[in-house]
């Protein structure tokens, strides 16, 4: 007699949200300076949204997805397309046993349709004849198979470019990304120091179960969201507008209510906060210029310490970029030296013990230890 095969235990909402932190951690630690980019993948995977990541080639992105991959065990999906890509290539070729039987059917096996996330590199080099069948499998997550519209397990999928999209029919596909991240190489001196004397590929040992995804999603659903979450959300919508000229649609500010709940959760509340209107900052913006000015109000938004922090850090980037480090003499990176140090400064005098100040403390400090670590390769300290 065989013994029946166990059902898999339904795991708590405390013991889920462990394994999510688990692999952030994993994550983390290995691929430097994105934590903010992995924070907004975790939140968009249990928000049930797509993330798109911008930037330079070579920045990590293939590699995040990969990674994420592995640790949903499922089957990840990657193309790479151009203008010359066809339908084929990204769901399947056409049956030829179906033809026979007078049916128009793709073998999907293997393809985005079977997929439970998929990497979607260069995404706005698709052509018109693939842009309705990316948008139906993203937004409602279905596929036309013959005369049927059949569900897909797609999870989550990561679009990467290099650029915007530069054919204005390639706008509706822009805005199924509702996660958007521009990805910079990486700016420390250590962390570069770290990437050229690793060993071996990149890994995460974190599982993330179809349980564990299902308890946060289902927790995501019953978040209660107060009313001076939502007239908080409303001030910044209407001062992103007045005094920037950035409006969202209304499709979009209802997914990035979804994205706060779901930023509630990884936080561990069933109860949104004005806090968790940080992961916006990645959500409303269409072109890169108008990042700064969305963290700004993002940051207002959240609290007046947050505010003034996010300034100081801006002086300080501003300030970095500036000089060049790896070029400049000693006495321009002896001021610049000064001038981060005091930045720093102001900025613990700001930290109220919050998560969101304190991090940008440290971004802060950070910036102003590849400074003093410069100067002493310099000097050859």
């Amino acid at each position: 007699m065989t013994n029946p095969t166990p059902t898999p235990t339904t795991p708590t909402i405390d013991a889920a949200r462990a394994v999510i932190h688990n692999l952030e951690r994993e994550l983390n630690a290995e691929v430097l300076e994105r934590r903010e980019v992995v924070r907004g993948l975790l939140v968009a995977l249990l928000a049930r949204e797509h993330v798109l990541l911008l930037g330079p080639p070579g920045t990590g992105k293939s590699l995040l997805a990969r990674l994420l991959s592995k640790a949903l065990a499922g089957r990840l999906f990657e193309r790479l397309f151009t203008k010359f890509s066809v339908m084929e290539e990204v769901f399947g070729p056409i049956s030829l046993s179906g033809l026979e039987d007078d049916r128009y059917e793709r073998v999907v096996d293997g393809y985005l349709p079977t997929a439970d996330l998929a990497f979607l590199d260069e995404v706005f080099k698709s052509n018109s004849a693939m842009l309705n069948a990316l948008l139906t499998a993203l937004n409602e997550r279905e596929f036309d198979q013959g005369s049927q519209r059949l569900a897909i397990p797609l999870k989550m999928a990561i679009g990467a470019s290099n650029e915007l999209p530069q054919d204005e029919g390639l706008g509706a596909l822009y805005d199924r990304f509702v996660v958007r991240f521009w990805v910079d190489p990486l700016r420390d001196r250590d962390h570069r120091r770290a990437l050229l004397g690793a060993v071996g590929e990149p890994d995460v040992a974190t599982k993330v179960g179809a349980e564990v995804l299902e308890v946060l999603r289902d927790a995501v659903d019953e978040v209660e969201v107060p009313e001076v979450v939502v007239d908080a959300v409303l001030d910044l919508g209407d001062r992103l507008a007045t005094k920037h000229g950035i409006v969202a649609s209304d499709r979009r500010w209802r997914k990035c209510m979804k994205l706060v709940r779901a930023h509630a959760v990884l936080e561990g509340r069933s109860v949104a906060t004005t806090s968790d209107l940080l992961v916006l900052s990645a959500a409303l913006w269409d072109e890169p210029e108008q990042r700064a000015s969305i963290v700004g109000e993002v940051a207002a938004a959240v609290s007046p310490s947050l505010s003034e922090v996010v300034a100081l850090f801006d002086a300080a980037a501003e300030a970095m970029s500036g000089v060049d480090v790896r070029t400049a003499k000693t006495d321009a990176l002896g001021a610049l030296n000064q001038q981060v140090k005091e930045i720093v400064k102001d900025a613990r005098r700001l930290d109220d013990g919050s998560d969101a100040v304190r991090g940008y403390v440290e971004r802060i400090e950070e910036m102003h230890l590849s400074v003093v670590r410069t100067i002493q390769s310099h000097l050859g300290l």
